[in-house]
């Protein structure tokens, strides 16, 4: 039975692996083996074609090329002792490994997007791009999102609060208001007898 998923599999990945492979991958390991038709032309998945039902999806943003970050092929950091006036690749504090000496160049060809205070603009920019590519991606999927969201809004009291709790001379609570994505933390004065 596993040899027939893995030929299922392997045969569907190949004609998708350029655009899609993760998702299929994905997508074949959760199917039961029964379910699974082994015929390389039509592969069909409890009656449906599994191929065109993937290729639906992405149909309408055929169009729309994924934003491309470049690359600084000759950029490195080197991982080990720090050098005098070079950038040294962290390791963790908990690492019991000893650190390399001398250093050792590990490629690093998107280094140039690491912006710790978020205000270079070719980053920002190619961040917007992305995000733009992603949202003409899954455009179609906003009545589902929305009908989602309210599934699980309609499950959680929005407006709620936490039993206080006495700390000190205070009791501390925190509230959460209907629309509001956050819980404000409070305290109030015990009061004195």
């Amino acid at each position: 039975r596993s040899m027939r998923l893995m030929v299922f599999s392997t045969t569907i990945l190949s004609s998708l692996l350029p655009r899609r492979g993760v998702v299929a991958a994905a997508f074949v390991k959760r199917l039961p083996l029964a379910t699974v038709g082994n015929n390389s032309n039509n592969h069909n998945i409890n009656g449906k074609n599994f191929v065109s039902s993937l290729n639906m999806s992405t149909e309408a943003s055929a169009g729309v090329a994924p934003p491309v970050a470049r690359r600084e092929e000759d950029r490195v950091v080197l991982a080990g002792i720090a050098t005098e006036n070079k950038e040294i690749a962290r390791q963790g504090d908990s690492s019991t490994e000893p650190l390399l000496d001398p250093p050792v160049p590990i490629p690093d060809p998107y280094g140039w997007m690491r912006d710790e205070d978020r205000k270079n603009p070719e980053v920002l920019e190619h961040l917007h791009s992305e995000n733009s590519y992603t949202e003409s991606l899954t455009k179609h999927l906003d009545g589902l999102r929305e009908k989602l969201y309210s599934e699980m809004l309609s499950t959680i009291q929005e407006t709620d609060h936490t039993v206080p709790r006495p700390r000190g001379d205070w009791w501390h609570y925190t509230r959460s208001f209907e629309g509001k994505a956050y819980t404000v933390h409070c305290r109030a004065p015990k009061e004195t007898e």
